[in-house]
C-alpha cells in the first residue's frame, strides 16, 4: 500500500490449500471506474471487504450500515469513488474458508430483502458518476436475484411479493445478462424464471433434490 501510495489495496484470495500453488503474482494499479468496475464483474475480486486494506481517512465519512445483510455491497463502491489510487495484486494473501450455513451459503432469509433496494441505489449512484460501469452492476445484480429465487425454491415458505419483484428485476435485464459471462446454467434459470416463475422453481427442486439424492 506505502509502495504504490494507495487508498485502497486489494489482494488475491485463497479459497483452499490447492490454490497456494497455482497462483502467479501481478500488480495492478486501478482507477475507481476500472476498480468499480472489475468488483462488480467479479473476475479478480468482489465488494466483500475481505482481502482489502483501506486507509482510514477513507472511513470519517463513510460506515458499513450496522444490522443489514449486504453492508459491504453498499459501502464498497463509494470507498473506491474516494480514491485517488488503488493497487491490486493477483496474488493470494487472504485465507478465505467457504463454510456450510454461512450467510452466502444459507437458505433464503428475511435479512436478504434489503438486497433489491441497496443494489438500486448503487446502480442510481452509478449512473451519475460512473456510466460505464452500470451494465456490470445490473449484470451482477441479475445474478443475485436469481440465485435468491433458487433459495426460495428450497424453502418451504412463501415469498411472493418479493420473488415478484425478484422476477421484475430479472425480466427488465435478462437480455443483457444473456449476453454476460455468467455461467449458462444462471442465464438458463434466469430465462425460466420469466417464461413461469413457479414452474421454475418446482423444476429447480426437483433437480436438486435428484441431484442429492444420487451424490449422497
Amino acid at each position: 500500500m506505502h509502495m504504490y501510495h494507495a487508498d485502497i489495496s486489494i489482494c488475491n484470495l485463497y479459497n483452499n490449500l490447492q490454490d497456494k500453488e497455482k497462483q502467479k503474482s501481478k500488480i495492478f494499479k486501478l482507477t475507481p471506474q476500472k476498480a468499480i468496475k472489475d468488483m462488480l464483474s467479479e473476475k479478480f475480486f468482489n465488494v466483500s471487504a475481505c482481502g482489502k486494506l483501506y486507509k482510514k481517512e477513507l472511513f470519517q465519512k463513510i460506515r458499513f450500515p450496522e444490522g443489514v445483510l449486504f453492508e459491504d455491497l453498499a459501502t464498497s463502491y463509494r470507498l473506491l469513488d474516494l480514491c485517488n489510487s488503488i493497487v491490486f495484486t493477483s496474488k493470494p494473501l487472504y485465507f478465505y474458508r467457504t463454510r456450510y450455513g454461512s450467510i452466502m451459503n444459507s437458505s433464503f432469509q428475511n435479512e436478504k430483502i434489503v438486497f433489491l433496494d441497496i443494489s438500486n441505489e448503487m446502480i442510481q449512484f452509478l449512473k451519475i458518476h460512473y456510466p460505464d460501469t452500470v451494465s456490470a452492476a445490473y449484470n451482477r445484480s441479475t445474478r443475485y436475484c436469481i440465485s435468491f429465487i433458487k433459495e426460495i425454491a428450497m424453502t418451504d415458505i412463501s415469498y411472493k411479493d418479493y420473488e415478484n419483484k425478484l422476477r421484475k428485476f430479472i425480466s427488465s435485464h435478462l437480455f443483457a445478462y444473456l449476453k454476460s459471462d455468467y455461467k449458462f446454467s444462471s442465464k438458463l434459470f434466469g430465462f425460466a424464471i420469466v417464461i413461469n416463475l413457479t414452474a421454475a422453481k418446482i423444476a429447480y427442486k426437483f433437480i436438486s433434490n435428484f441431484s442429492k439424492y444420487f451424490t449422497a
